[in-house]
């Protein structure tokens, strides 16, 4: 099944590339937006330091260090963006995930916009439901990790528990209920349930398919291959209009990848589905 969802997926990209068009476009925006208020904070510290062209050159972690030593106020205000940057980016997400959901069903072309229109409301309720879980997940890795480094035989020991096992505890833990999150709401769009239904039916996924695991995590891979290639740019390959270029062209890539990606898991959930219906009607 997951060589049949991974080829939905890529299918998906070659009849929908306006959809890959659309996501690349909606995300360039969200970005736009959140980057124009950090772009003017960080500026007015900046631009008084005498370190501009270094800073253009390149990321220098010392040199930003001291810039914001000598202006505390930075993270204050960052701090406070942060607290209406977050939230759009997370609704922004749900809605774009939503409306790629319900148009990539293999029943007919839905519409990305009717989708929004339709399972918005209840797919945002959702998202926020496994953003509770996901708080309580990090608060307690977070404890976990702090009583394995206090306890630890050593200091290597407690180093080790903090630049290791604290990323890779939440990445798998963010990573698995941004899983569940996926299929709860292809079963809030597809599956006629409410959201308190999805939301609980969504944490049995990781366990009762392999190919649900399967395509996620093939998938996520070659999003985060795609990411750290962008992010690995050198800036002074070539001067800042052919990084961004290259980065642009990454980034849609990001976004074609993630209508495949959400191709496989519609592909991976109507055939679940359907195994369940037969099962059903056997039973019968």
């Amino acid at each position: 099944m997951t060589t049949h969802a991974l080829h939905y997926g890529l299918d998906s990209i070659r009849r929908r590339p306006g959809l890959a068009v659309l996501i690349y476009a909606a995300n360039l925006l969200l970005m736009l937006t959140l980057s124009i208020p950090l772009f003017t904070v960080l500026n007015s510290a900046v631009a008084g330091s005498g370190f501009s062209d270094e800073l253009t050159a390149g990321f220098d972690l010392a040199l930003w260090a001291d810039i914001l030593e000598a202006h505390p106020e930075i993270m204050t205000t960052l701090g406070w963006q942060l607290l209406w940057m977050v939230p759009l980016y997370l609704i922004w997400n749900t809605l774009v995930l939503t409306g790629l959901g319900h148009a990539l069903a293999r029943r007919g072309y839905g519409s990305f916009w009717q989708g929004i229109a339709r399972h918005g409301v209840r797919a945002t309720l959702l998202g926020l439901m496994y953003g509770a879980i996901a708080v309580i997940a990090v608060i307690g890795i977070g404890v976990l990790v702090a009583l394995a480094a206090a306890i630890g035989p050593s200091e290597a020991g407690a180093y080790y528990a903090v630049t290791v096992l604290l990323p890779l505890l939440l990445l798998l833990a963010l990573a698995l209920l941004d899983m569940m999150q996926d299929f709860a709401r292809l079963d809030l769009i597809f599956g006629g349930k409410s959201v308190v239904r999805a939301w609980l039916g969504g944490f049995a996924w990781p366990f009762r398919s392999g190919a649900a695991n399967g395509v996620y995590i093939l998938w996520m891979l070659g999003s985060g291959l795609i990411l750290l290639l962008a992010a690995a740019l050198d800036l002074s390959m070539g001067g800042l209009f052919l990084v961004f270029l290259l980065q642009q062209i990454m980034m849609f890539g990001r976004s074609a990848t993630t209508v495949g990606w959400i191709g496989s898991e519609v592909a991976v959930w109507e055939s679940e589905r359907m195994a369940d219906a037969e099962l059903i009607a056997q039973e019968t």
